[in-house]
């Protein structure tokens, strides 16, 4: 898959260093400890709160705004490791994107999101994070569950990402969702772990 545009711009201009050709991927760079959150059956109970949190209030998903950028990227930063964007990267990212960003809310607080991006043959799902205790609740299906609605709407036929070979617990979500596995990619992540490539296509 080619580069998007954005980040072409950002490497050409000299705001971000491309360390391999991995670097220049969308990724879904969600690694296992998150996708464990997200891979806990959420239809089937409301969203509880962490500890502290008053019981009355409920998830939202909203679209991005501004005033989120630095809770976001503090969620990126906690969540990743290798993989995570730095500030300049995902700031464009998330303005680039921002009619595909989606953030889930709880209360005052944020929580979580998932980002989409558009390319020339459909999207890509290139990043979903949820905070630590907010994780095993349904948050990352929720979101993802709303990115794919919205991507359906806009007439777009088919969506792709990159998950861990052996994140098996994002494999297996992303297969209730409907993603099928494409190839393997040797390789793909900084620390040499190979990634598989997965492929919804709309009805």
């Amino acid at each position: 898959m080619q580069p998007s545009i954005s980040r072409q711009h950002l490497v050409q201009n000299g705001l971000v260093e491309i360390e391999s050709p991995r670097a220049v991927h969308s990724r879904n760079v969600v690694s296992a400890i998150v996708m464990r959150a997200a891979a806990a059956p959420s239809h089937s109970r409301p969203v509880r709160p962490a500890a502290g949190m008053p019981q009355t209030r409920e998830l939202r998903l909203e679209l991005y705004k501004p005033r989120f950028f630095r809770r976001l990227f503090a969620i990126e930063s906690s969540v990743f490791t290798e993989d995570r964007y730095n500030l300049e990267l995902f700031r464009h990212l998330c303005e680039d994107n921002r009619d595909l960003l989606l953030v889930a809310r709880l209360g005052n607080r944020t929580i979580g999101y998932v980002m989409g991006e558009l390319h020339p043959r459909g999207a890509e799902v290139v990043s979903l994070a949820v905070a630590t205790g907010y994780r095993k609740r349904g948050v990352g299906r929720r979101l993802m569950r709303r990115l794919l609605s919205r991507l359906e709407r806009s007439g777009i036929v088919r969506v792709f990402l990159m998950v861990r070979e052996g994140n098996t617990a994002a494999i297996a979500l992303y297969r209730s969702l409907g993603f099928r596995r494409v190839r393997r990619v040797p390789e793909y992540y900084g620390d040499g772990e190979c990634a598989i490539r997965m492929r919804l296509e709309f009805e």
